[in-house]
Formats: structure tokens, sequence, C-alpha cells
């Protein structure tokens, strides 16, 4: 009998069986511990039935490199196996630099971008996710990590740090993308525009995208992180690198991208030999080739002409394991057919190959209830086919989901009319279930098994402390004061969300440190602010406004919106914070009442606001006029080409700022103002 088919065997029906007896389970974990030993689990692993960690001594497992050992992603000296389960986070950069606007999802309502991904991180432990793929630089316009060739925004890559510490804190690791096929603001277009390429397919041939490539990756593997001091190059919170996300050379023969994959993955591994590295690609096979049938719409389709060809392209000695996306609508064969055989085939290939698997990116939409329905059923095939193969110690090692949305961000409108749009999962959708569950059995896995084969390890697999300044900390707030390596760099505290303020109090930032002030309405220090109902009612009492659409004829003076109002939240993207920056209107979503409150902290200088309830936001004037004139809802022209309302604004006054006569004689007069945008489209829209 073929010893390794034995085992094979063994493992499904351990696997399976949920009592066996503590005698019986010493004996299989005593067999295949000595068929081990003589070199024959090389390829497999077996119930941790017999390994417990020394006393006193337990491993933190995030201090230790991702590697591959036998076909098997392997942590720490005693090759604990690392099954993955998480999900794929867009904007990361973005959010994590601290802009002030996302528009894949937005920021919810009081919550900043940095805070957003700390708690997005940790409630990602509590469910048990360990992965997390993302991307090395921003993906919306008007945001650059690499602003011209080897210049970098120092901003926008403390974000990164910002997002790789986070992440370390939380036990979850990044698959990072270094580069990508598709956005303008950090990908091939990018470069194109750099380099005067004449074409898309030209980054894979000239010799000036390759020698950018390199020279920007290698910024990012040597980049010292400015929180902790590690280079990501030494960071094992990294599980590995991706050359490029999806990456598309159409019509080009499939050996151009072999050629490229395997230059810039032996460079990296040349930087550094710490981290997996892999190619990002969706897996698609050349029309050459008899795997054809398996790609999306079967032979000769689209998709083999893309330059891909998915076993040759992972077949490089410095590509450690394949990755594969999953698109069905996106790829139109949305059919249980093309499922089925796009994972078989996958499966197949990597166990040709000898190497790990994982289905890194997959989605479907979700943009009405029915297809919220039809996400879970495909979300169920994936998963279950994953599961499947994992259990029978296949080549696949887990899968992460697109995407997942924090508690109240909101798609944008031209999605849909439900939040989450095309692609959001929810913590409360079904489909977030399925995901939850695939992870608890990932986890037993990963728990309840043990590596079978030689464990090759060496002390240089594991990283170095990281560097803290916790005698800087404010009120024992870790995180809080200075960061850095010679903690000299002021946290902004306000911005990270890690402040002892009261909810109902302003956080004002300072260096170091920060200060807590209550909003009107409110009493108290500003670590603890108690309701003052006669102001609050007072305030409320005071504004008025005749309804959507009825915006202030003049709107006179405008306002600086600066910190300690409601609604002010800092823009982590500006370095220079000696003086604080002021803006036109709030920076983040707010409801009439707080610009209420905004407006009378402001004191004399402010005695009306213009409300967008579209965008929630205010801004504050100081007008002599409460006059009327009706405002038509502005529009915006969507990416797929569609208007749909964008804004509606509406004015409230301040009445105890005003006499009773002007109150009295408010006109209401005719504004000559047309949705200019709107008018446009439709005049376009009519000449066609």
């Amino acid at each position: 009998m073929n010893p390794k088919r034995f085992v094979a065997r063994c493992n499904a029906i351990e696997f399976v069986s949920q009592e066996t007896s503590s005698a019986r389970a010493y004996i299989v974990a005593l067999v295949l511990a000595l068929l081990a030993a003589a070199g024959f689990l090389s390829t497999t692993w077996y119930r941790n039935s017999v390994q417990s960690p020394k006393a006193g001594h337990p491993l933190d497992l995030m201090d230790y490199f991702v590697r591959v050992e036998g076909g098997r992603f392997v942590v720490g000296p005693e090759c604990s196996l690392m099954y993955v389960s998480g999900w794929n986070q867009w904007e990361t950069v973005e959010a994590a630099s601290g802009v002030l606007r996302l528009y894949g999802a937005s920021l919810p309502p009081n919550i900043t971008g940095q805070e957003l991904i700390r708690r997005k991180l940790q409630k990602a432990k509590e469910v048990g996710f360990n992965v997390v793929r993302a991307w090395a630089n921003p993906v919306s316009l008007g945001y650059t990590l690499m602003e011209a060739p080897g210049v970098y925004n120092e901003q926008i890559f403390r974000g990164l740090d910002f997002f790789l510490d986070e992440a370390r804190k939380a036990g979850v690791r990044v698959i990072l993308s270094l580069f990508d096929n598709w956005q303008e603001a950090g990908g091939i277009p990018h470069f194109q525009t750099m380099l005067n390429l004449s074409g898309h397919e030209d980054f894979f041939f000239e010799q000036d995208a390759w020698h950018l490539y390199t020279n920007h990756v290698k910024a990012i593997l040597t980049r010292q992180n400015s929180i902790n001091g590690r280079h990501y190059k030494d960071d094992p919170t990294i599980f590995s690198w991706e050359l490029i996300n999806e990456p598309r050379c159409q019509g080009c023969p499939s050996f151009v991208l072999q050629t490229w994959i395997t230059s810039m993955a032996s460079y990296i591994k040349a930087v550094d030999k710490n981290h997996l590295v892999t190619v990002g690609e969706e897996g698609f096979f050349s029309n050459q080739t008899p795997q054809q049938y398996a790609n999306p719409g079967g032979s000769g389709s689209w998709a083999g002409d893309q330059g891909q060809n998915f076993k040759a392209d992972h077949s490089s000695e410095y590509i450690d394991y394949a990755g594969i996306h999953m698109w069905i609508q996106n790829w139109e064969d949305a059919t249980p057919e093309f499922a089925h055989r796009w994972l078989h085939e996958h499966i197949r290939q990597a166990r040709e190959l000898g190497k790990p698997l994982i289905m890194s990116e997959f989605g479907a939409w979700g943009s009405s209830k029915r297809l919220i329905e039809e996400r879970d059923k495909w979300y169920k095939v994936v998963y279950d086919a994953l599961l499947e193969d994992a259990k029978q110690a296949g080549p696949v090692q887990g899968g992460l989901f697109w995407q997942w949305f924090g508690q109240d961000q909101k798609a944008p409108e031209e999605e849909g009319d439900l939040p989450g749009g095309i692609f959001g999962v929810f913590e409360s959708d079904t489909s977030f279930d399925i995901a939850r569950n695939f992870t608890a059995e990932i986890q037993r896995i990963n728990e309840e098994y043990k590596f079978g084969g030689s464990c090759h390890y060496s002390d240089n697999q594991k990283a170095k402390p990281v560097h803290q300044c916790k005698n800087t900390w404010v009120r024992g707030i870790p995180g809080s004061g200075y960061e850095g390596v010679d903690c000299n760099i002021n946290v902004n505290e306000c911005a990270r969300g890690i402040d002892d303020c009261d909810e109902n109090a302003a956080c004002i930032d300072t260096s170091p440190g920060f200060v807590c002030v209550c909003h009107a309405g409110f009493k108290g220090n500003g670590r603890s602010c108690t309701p003052n109902p006669a102001e609050m009612q007072s305030i409320r009492e005071s504004f008025r406004s005749q309804g959507p659409g009825q915006l202030a004829c003049r709107e006179g003076t405008l306002v600086p919106y600066k910190p300690g109002l409601p609604g002010y939240m800092y823009d982590g993207t500006i370095s220079d914070r000696d003086q604080p920056v002021m803006y036109d209107t709030s920076t983040m979503a707010v409801t009439p009442e707080q610009c209420m409150v905004a407006c009378r902290m402001v004191g004399d200088d402010c005695n009306s606001f213009s409300y967008d309830a579209q965008q929630m936001l205010c801004s504050l004037h100081l007008t002599d006029s409460v006059d009327i004139c009706p405002q038509p809802p502005s529009y915006c022209v969507a990416i797929r080409g569609e208007p749909y309302e964008c804004s509606q604004f509406e004015t409230y006054f301040d009445v105890t700022k005003f006499s009773e006569q002007d109150i009295k004689h408010q006109e209401i007069k005719k504004r000559q103002v047309q949705g200019s945008t709107l008018q446009a489209y439709l005049d376009a829209k009519s000449n066609i």
C-alpha cells in the first residue's frame, strides 16, 4: 500500500470522527509520527493530540514568518498549520492614512478611517479571521503613494505603517498586493502616465517599466515602519507579497507574463528572504492549452486571451503558492457548471504543482434581496468546495471573500438602494454567517492537526521585538503620546480614536497628548460630559428651517470649521499640524442637531448653517438676511453613466440672533438655478 495514500485516508477518517478514544488517538498519532520520521508524510498532517505548549512559555506565532513546508503553510518552530480564512479590504491605505472621505464604502458616522481599521481588525480577531488581503497603495484618485518616480508621500506610507501595526496587534496577517493592474492611483495606468507608455501591455515589455517597478517594490520592502521600527521585509505580520493584482496582458503570448513573473519574483526573493511570494492573478488558462475549457465562457473565450496561464505562471521556484479569483457575474458565467470546472481544474493543477492554493478573492453581487440570496448560494458552493479539499489534505488551504463592510458603512448611491451596494457584506448578512462557519472549520484544522512532515526551523524565522514608546503614553493609553524608533513622532489620538474623551465631547490634538472639551448642551471635564437639558432644549428651539431645498438667498460669510466642533475630523494626510487645519464644512457626517451645537459653540460669529441631507455635512455662516430661495437638488453622474441625486441643501437660522422684524418678514424668492450636471447629462443624451 502506498503509505501516503494510506495516511491521507486516515486523515480524512480522523477528521470527520467526532469521538475517538484517547488510547486510539495516541496510537494513531504515534504511527503517523513514525511515518513522518520515515519521510512519508511530507505533504500531509495528522491530529495534534499529543502536542502541548511548554508550561509558562506560550508561543506567540505572530512573531514567526509563515513558510511553506511539504506543500503546507506552517508557522513557528513546531510547524503549526496555517490554513487561512479572511477577507479582502478595499481603500485600506486611504482609511489607515486618515483621509476624510472613502468612496468605495463611506466612513461610518463619527468614525475616523484609522478607527475603522482598528475596530475591523479587532472584530476580525473575534470572528476568527486570520488573514486580510489588501493593497500596498491607495486605489482612489487623489491619493498616491508614489507621486513621481522615486518620490513617496510620507503620510500615505505612515498609513500603511499604521495598518500593519494594527494588524500585528490584532493577530491578523496581511497578504499585501504590491501593485495593481487597474487603478490609476497605484497601478499600471499610473506608470503609463509617468513613463509615457503607449499602451497598457507595454508595462510588461518596457525596460523602464521593469526598472521603476523593482525600485518601487524595493522602497516598500525596505520601508521601516514609523510606528514599531520593523522593516517590512522583517515583519511577519505580512503573510506574503503579491506581485500584482490581476495582471492582464491582452493578446500577449503566455510566456510574456511568465517571464515578467519569474523576473520580479526572483528580485523580491533577493531583497526579502523571509516572506512568501505569489502572483495575484485570476488564474485564467491560455487558449493554447487543454485547460481552457475551465475558463469563464469555456474554450476559446476572452479569458484565455489575457496573457495568463495558471499552472505555468505559478511554476517558478520563486513563487511559493498559487492564488486564484472567482467572479461569476463580472465574468458573465454565473452557472454551477462553471463554478465546478473552475474550482476542480485549479485544485487538480495545484496538486500537480505541489503548492498550496488559496481562493484569494471571490465575490458575488448583492445589490438586491434576490441577489443576496443568490450570493449566499455561491458563497456556499465556493466554501464547501474549498473545505472539502482541505479536509482531504488537498492543496486548498483557505479562502478570502470580497468584501467586508464595517457597521454603518455605505456604498455609493449609484450602486443601488441597499447600504452594501453591489459588493458589500455586513456582519448581519447571511453571507457573513457562511464565511464565519467556514472560518470555524479552518480554525479547527489549525488547532487540532499537526504538520506531518519534517519540520525545518531556524532562529532567523522569528522576528525581532517591536519598538514601543510606553513611557510617553498619556494616562496609560496604549499607543498614545509619541511613537517611532526615537519616540519623537507625535500621535494624533483624536484621529486614531484612542482618546478617552466622552462621546459628547470634542477631542483636540496637542503635542503630546490631547484635550477633551464638552459640546454645548453638555457639562463636565471632557472625559465625562453630562447633559444640560435646559441648554440643549434652548439650542433646538433656536434654530428653524423651511425644509429640504430651502436655502438662504445670501448665505453670507463662511465660518471656518475648526477643531473642537462636532463634525470636525483631522485629515491624516496633512503632515504639518503646528497650526490647526480649518475647513469650509464639517469633515465627517453630522446631524442637524450637531450643526446647531457647532454654530452655538462658535458664538456671535455664527447665526446660520446650511445642511446637506444627502452628504450629511454642514457649513457654518454669518448672514444678514433670512430670505429663502428654493434650491433644486444637485445631481452627479455615476461612473456607470446614470445621474443620481447627490446633494439636497437647506438653511437653518438661529432666530435668537435676528430681530423679530427680520423673522416676520422672511421672504421666499425665486432662484434661477438648475441642476447643471443633470441638465448636461440630459442634453448629451438627447443628442445621441
